[in-house]
């Protein structure tokens, strides 16, 4: 699933993050894609809690998620094996899945959390 924290020019006014799915493609570990089923855009506060859903066609696949701050730059695994965080991600994300569905969390919603969430 690709989405992108929107740029903070818009935030700075409102104090909300918006969260834009930008081709709105996921993929397994196992490359098979899914897609996210919220709207195109979702938004919360500073400190709110942003959830991403994926679906993907198999229920029995392993999800990842990673994090690209810069466009360009390699992406950072923040989520692998469904819920499990590599060293130096904060607790603040975390992922769970249900049938071939799995969700993204991010609590805490900070200005650092702008990225993309691949």
């Amino acid at each position: 699933l690709m989405v992108e924290l929107c740029p903070p020019q818009p935030l700075a006014t409102d104090g909300h993050v918006l969260l834009c799915c930008q081709s709105c493609f996921c993929a397994a570990i196992q490359q098979l894609a899914g897609l996210c089923s919220q709207p195109s855009s979702v938004s919360t506060k500073w400190g709110g809690t942003l959830k991403i859903n994926c679906t993907e066609g198999n229920p029995n696949k392993h999800f990842a998620w990673y994090q690209q701050k810069i466009p360009g730059s390699a992406p950072v695994t923040v989520i692998y094996l469904v819920n499990s965080r590599p060293s130096g991600i904060p607790s603040q994300f975390s992922s769970s899945a249900s049938g071939s569905s799995n969700t993204l969390t991010i609590t805490g919603v900070q200005a650092e959390d702008e990225a993309q969430q691949l």
